[in-house]
């Protein structure tokens, strides 16, 4: 064999070998670094976002009528800058008629906007022993020194005055964007998320799962990537 057809040969050879090694850990690494820029606040969308599914335990409260209040409240001054989606809503209960009207669009799923100030979406029921649904929300805020992040908060009300049917420890009234009993709350900024009500009176279980293209990714990315042992996070 001439040199150049030896050399050829082996650069060949070296070629193939790369291929097959980007072939087997390029899909592994590709979904490991996606997950991880999710992670770290990024997201492929054209606006950053977050998405979760909560559910809530109401056994304290089933039978009773209620409403659930998803408000999103306008801090930055800047309106429409960001949107609130709830879908998949369900319960064991019974959910009447709901009310999309302020700042809301859809029916389902519900979009909430802050342009009139603020955007609400209400859904009366009949509580069982459970309810679930999926929100998500983008996060944009510019901050300017005197102005805070949009609020998204959601409270459950009776369905006579409106008035709260659960304390929580969530009860910021003297924030720039006050809340009160709220069983949780977002402020839409950059790598914010879901805050869940540590305490409830009567009590409820309320947890939530976040859904793919959000932080719980992170998780996941560090176990796609390659030659990488993660005992735990």
């Amino acid at each position: 064999m001439h040199k150049n057809q030896s050399s050829s040969f082996v650069a060949t050879r070296r070629s193939s070998a790369v291929s097959g090694l980007l072939a087997h850990w390029k899909p592994r690494f590709v979904a490991g670094m996606t997950a991880l820029l999710f992670a770290a606040g990024f997201s492929l969308a054209p606006r950053d976002a977050l998405a979760a599914l909560v559910t809530l335990d109401t056994t304290a409260l089933a039978g009773t009528g209620a409403t659930l209040e998803f408000t999103l409240f306008d801090g930055d001054g800047d309106l429409g800058n960001n949107s609130v989606t709830v879908s998949s809503l369900a319960t064991n209960g019974m959910f009447l008629t709901a009310t999309c009207a302020i700042g809301c669009t859809g029916g389902p799923p519900y979009v909430l906007n802050d342009l009139p100030g603020f955007g609400q979406f209400l859904q009366p029921l009949t509580l069982g022993t459970s309810v679930t649904f999926d929100i998500s929300f983008t996060r944009n805020f510019v901050p300017n020194g005197t102005n805070a992040p949009d609020r998204l908060s959601l409270s459950l009300l009776d369905d006579v005055a409106s008035f709260t049917l659960v304390n929580t420890n969530l009860d910021l009234l003297n924030d720039v964007v006050p809340v009160q009993d709220a069983l949780l709350i977002a402020d839409l900024a950059p790598g914010t998320g879901l805050v869940l009500a540590s305490s409830t009176t009567p009590h409820l279980g309320i947890t939530a799962v976040p859904l793919p293209g959000s932080l719980a990714l992170l998780g996941l990315g560090l176990l796609l990537l390659p030659r990488r042992r993660i005992a735990h996070i």
